[in-house]
């Protein structure tokens, strides 16, 4: 899509822009590649409500812009694997996910140059499974609300990393990986230059151990925390802060 503007809705919640779409099949391989125009729903390189979904992405060139949600692959009923975002330019308007699945998420990324984000930027994330090996790449973006590498709602997640470089403007917090109800282990922050208003955490979770966070010539406003445990957990442990 190089111009225009796209805009539908309906009752079945399933209006937007899709590289490949099933109800129950599996979906791989498929892709959405944006250098202009407008999207008022969401755009999703490939989801299926059923199955598992995997090397789904969806790119942006140019000033293409999103009104609602921006994912490279979505499962609402499996795991999604190898997932992404690329992205050069471009405003997307509601979440940034490089991959979101129900029982897992594995590989997904997020890789952006020059691109504003108005609410939140997730490389990997999980309803009910574990969120491992997820990434998220930005330079020289904004993004209004939280990064996370990796989010686990009810899996482990570890192995997940956030890399910043250049000048990157934060409003919310940042997370290598974080759990709600699981533990946070080997997730990694790092980041050269830039400015974050939120709480910087390596890792969060029920327990939080072997997480980092690397910062240099940052302005963090707020706390550094190398791994945070979530209200009633368990312990933090082996998690480090380099300055």
């Amino acid at each position: 899509m190089s111009g225009g503007k796209v805009v539908g809705t309906n009752s079945a919640g399933d209006d937007g822009v899709y590289g490949g779409l099933s109800y129950d099949g599996k979906v791989n391989n498929s892709y959405l590649d944006l250098t202009g125009g407008e999207i008022s729903g969401d755009a999703i390189g490939g989801r299926s409500n059923n199955k598992d979904v995997a090397n789904n992405y969806a790119k942006i060139n140019g000033n293409a812009k999103i009104g609602g949600n921006l994912i490279g692959g979505e499962s609402r009923g499996g795991t999604v694997t190898n997932s992404h975002l690329d992205l050069t330019g471009g405003e997307i308007g509601q979440q940034a996910i490089g991959g979101k699945g129900k029982t897992g998420a594995l590989n997904n990324k997020v890789t952006s140059n020059r691109t504003t984000f108005k609410k939140s930027v997730t490389g990997g994330e999980s309803s009910h499974g574990a969120v491992t090996g997820s990434r998220v790449f930005l330079t020289d973006s904004k993004v209004g609300e939280n990064i996370y590498g990796g989010n686990a709602a009810g899996g482990k997640a570890e192995d997940n990393h956030v890399k910043l470089r250049g000048n990157n403007v934060v409003t919310g917090e940042i997370y290598g990986g974080v759990s709600a109800n699981n533990d946070a282990s080997k997730n990694i922050v790092d980041i050269e230059d830039g400015r974050v208003s939120g709480t910087i955490f390596g890792g969060r979770g029920v327990n939080s151990f072997n997480n980092t966070v690397n910062l240099t010539r940052t302005y963090a406003e707020n706390q550094i925390n190398g791994g945070g445990v979530n209200s009633g957990g368990s312990s933090a442990h082996d998690n480090k802060v380099t300055l």
